[in-house]
């Protein structure tokens, strides 16, 4: 700021604001998700000072008049270097951690949050207006600790000179430390279970092992799923649960040991042995876009951590072996989907397979235009024999893992779905494209052959095998040679191949008929 200036200054994203020793005579808030730091410097501000950045570690190093109020700010920390009037903490979500630097001043802190706050520095005085932890760095004093009616302040560490108001003050002269979980992340998730699949959102923590120590058997950990300040479901450890880190905390990712992990099931439940999960009524414009992982001994929070990074629905890990959007942890949820799903992932039979597709589609999504179209009658066509619907299905089937292993998505099976059929249409168009010809002269090998490789081509990472236990690649790569060695024949040649494969007009019962007599015709067996 080049200039004495009259305006308010309302930073939506991590700006710093250097005041270049001016006055800023109005009011000054931050309001963003973004990470990182932000730095207020050198000047006054006559107003307000507001600051919410979940996010974000803010310092301050300027003169704010008016009241500073912090709404939320990154675990890390508020740093107080200049001169602040009265400051009100009001974080509810995590552990805000308040340092005042050495020759800065604040007339009064007034801590207004349930939360454990962590202090460091001297201040002339701070108010406790609802029961909370204080817990104040080694060399930190509090002159004053007020409290109001009704009040409790537990405080441990540092001194406190004298205490004012209508509250309590306990003082804890035992320094005690208590266990911080950090937060990895909350993803998008499925566990696969021989008996039913769960779709949901795992949160993903870890407890370090130097807060292993720190740890009582009474703690329980306490995660919970938020949109925005509103907690759509909660985990809680089980009170038989005496042991953490020998029975939460112990599995390892990554090479990073010490990770927990909870599933929360929108519309559902997952049964767990040592999470006790609240139900969740979920819908599909209320994402999770936090959370909040509490340590709780005797029923009091005494560490918190909060993660307002997005819902990561690009994770990949386990059981969980593609990317699942919000949207499709929903619909997965679906009775009727869940239902459908599990019968798919279980039935064995084709024809029983195939009957549940059919029944089942309108509850998947499923679009059988495509499906329908094919044909097991000479109504539709190309005059040839045998259900292609069953085919289709028996496609599916043979790209169907151990269940134990692996189970499919309502997305991947969709996908599946939509190739076999269009494998199959290819393979029907291709013997129409023979068994209606009025000529040998009208067979075309891009019409008989080409249109079979090209779909197959497209749709072998989807269906590695095809007609039952035969690699898509094989297929694809004999297909194009043959395409490949049949154009490099002389005309005359390749007119006796289409003759021969004319066959007088007579139809073939199938593709497979069809590509045979192909086959023989251009590489005849020598006598």
């Amino acid at each position: 700021m080049n200039n004495n200036l009259t305006a308010n200054f309302n930073a939506t994203r991590k700006v710093d604001f250097d005041l270049n020793g001016k006055t800023l005579t109005g009011n000054v808030s931050y309001d963003t998700d973004a990470e990182g730091t932000i730095l207020l410097s050198n000047g006054t501000v006559t107003g307000n000072l507001t600051v919410d950045t979940p996010n974000v570690s803010f310092t301050n190093s300027a003169t704010v008049n008016g009241t500073t109020t912090i709404t939320d700010v990154a675990n890390n920390t508020f740093t107080n270097n200049g001169l602040l009037n009265i400051v009100i903490i009001q974080d509810a979500t995590g552990t805000p951690r308040f340092i005042n630097g050495q020759n800065s001043q604040i007339q009064n802190l007034v801590i207004d949050t349930m939360q454990p706050v962590n202090l460091q520095g001297g201040f002339t005085k701070v108010t406790v207006k609802q029961d909370t932890q204080l817990n104040l760095a080694n060399g930190s004093v509090i002159n004053d600790l007020n409290t109001d009616a009704n009040v409790q302040a537990t405080v441990s560490g540092g001194t406190v000179k004298d205490t004012s108001g209508n509250g309590e003050v306990v003082i804890d002269d035992e320094e005690v430390v208590y266990p911080q979980v950090q937060i990895k992340g909350y993803v998008t998730y499925r566990v696969s279970k021989v008996d039913k699949n769960f779709y949901g959102v795992q949160a993903r923590i870890v407890l370090p092992a130097d807060q292993h120590v720190s740890l009582q058997e009474r703690d329980r950990v306490v995660v919970s799923l938020m949109n925005g300040d509103k907690v759509l479901a909660t985990s809680t450890t089980k009170e038989e649960v005496k042991d953490l880190v020998k029975d939460v905390f112990k599995n390892e990712f990554a090479n990073e040991k010490h990770y927990a992990s909870t599933l929360f099931v929108p519309n559902g439940s997952y049964p767990s042995g040592t999470w006790d999960t609240t139900a969740w009524d979920a819908s599909y414009d209320v994402k999770p876009n936090r959370l909040k992982v509490e340590i709780k001994r005797d029923g009091k929070v005494i560490s918190s951590t909060v993660s307002t990074v997005a819902l990561d629905e690009a994770f990949t890990d386990g059981s969980s072996k593609v990317a699942l959007s919000w949207e499709q942890i929903l619909k997965e949820n679906e009775p009727a989907v869940n239902d459908a799903m599990l019968k798919i992932n279980t039935e064995k039979d084709p024809a029983k397979l195939k009957a549940v597709v059919e029944s089942e589609a309108l509850d998947l999504g499923l679009n059988l235009e495509g499906y329908n179209a094919l044909s097991d009658s000479e109504g539709l066509g190309d005059y040839g024999q045998g259900d292609r619907q069953i085919a289709v299905i028996t496609d599916i089937l043979a790209n169907r893992a151990d269940v134990k292993v692996e189970t499919w998505t309502l997305e991947q099976f969709k996908k599946l779905f939509n190739a076999a059929v269009e494998n199959r249409t290819a393979t029907q168009d291709a013997l129409f494209s023979v068994n209606s010809a009025k000529e040998a002269k009208d067979l075309k090998i891009e019409d008989f052959i080409g249109k079979v490789a090209v779909a197959y081509a497209k749709n072998q990472e989807v269906l590695p095998k095809v007609s039952g236990n035969v690699s898509s690649v094989t297929v694809v790569e004999n297909l194009n040679t043959t395409i490949g060695n049949f154009k490099e024949l002389e005309k005359d040649v390749q007119t006796s191949i289409l003759e021969k494969l004319y066959n007088n007009g007579d139809n073939y019962a199938s593709w497979s008929e069809m590509a045979e007599a192909f086959g023989k015709a251009m590489y005849p067996v020598q006598p």
